[in-house]
């Protein structure tokens, strides 16, 4: 009798210290979750879009809070301390999967250490659900882009100034090589029409122009989907932003 009583204590308190461990790990992943979504994530550079600025590898630190942390993707969003500037370099997201799996996939990445994410695999780089670029245009800038520099008219102006004459961050564009005979009009080439931002649309590139997978490619994006402000890069170096 008293072996089936001291069993029946034991298996007690081994739930109860399970329940213990389960919601310590419920507190800390909910806690991740708002650090990440509102105030602070982290990222690793993937690919050479942003070279030489930040290089294939190196990890950087975004503030969700600057521009206003939204939850996933849906409208509950905090306020931000101002708008996306041009030559903010940013964390743009174009998620549009389920809450559902989006929170899935947060889950993984919480027990992996931001190792593993369920939407792409290495080499599936355009179906990663962040993708860093900089801004260049802001609603009501008209902006056309030749041999690989963007050239802006802002709203109230009649004439384009070259992205460096508006933008005072300095960073350096990293222009293709095209094979000799590539028309202007052919994918790749550097050149693109005039596009006319909307209220609420930004147009994002790359530093490494010879790289298209940025609003050369799928149009100016949302504010919606502007995520976060890089601020600051490190492993390799240490940079601010």
């Amino acid at each position: 009798m008293r072996r089936k009583y001291s069993n029946y204590h034991e298996q007690n308190r081994s739930s109860k210290k399970l329940l213990r461990i389960i919601k310590y790990l419920l507190y800390l992943f909910f806690l991740y979750t708002f650090v990440t979504v509102f105030l602070l994530s982290s990222y690793i550079m993937k690919t050479s879009s942003m070279e030489p600025e930040l290089k294939t590898g190196q990890r950087v630190l975004a503030a969700p809070v600057v521009y206003g942390g939204r939850f996933f993707n849906t409208n509950f969003k905090l306020p931000g301390f101002r708008n996306p500037e041009r030559g903010d370099i940013a964390a743009i997201s174009m998620n549009t999967d389920s809450l559902s799996k989006l929170v899935l996939d947060s889950v993984l990445r919480f027990f992996t250490f931001q190792r593993k994410t369920i939407f792409a695999s290495e080499k599936d780089t355009w179906k990663r659900p962040v993708a860093i670029k900089r801004i260049i245009g802001v609603p009501g800038d008209v902006i056309r882009i030749d041999n690989y520099t963007a050239y802006i008219k802002t709203a109230g102006s009649s004439s384009y100034s070259s992205e460096k004459d508006i933008i005072l961050k300095k960073y350096t564009i990293q222009k293709g090589n095209l094979p000799e005979g590539w028309h202007d009009d052919m994918p790749f080439s550097g050149y693109k029409d005039p596009v006319t931002l909307k209220e609420g649309e930004y147009l994002v590139l790359n530093d490494n122009r010879a790289d298209v997978n940025d609003s050369r490619l799928f149009g100016p994006v949302p504010a919606s989907s502007i995520k976060a402000l890089i601020f600051l890069s490190y492993l390799p170096g240490f940079s601010f932003k």
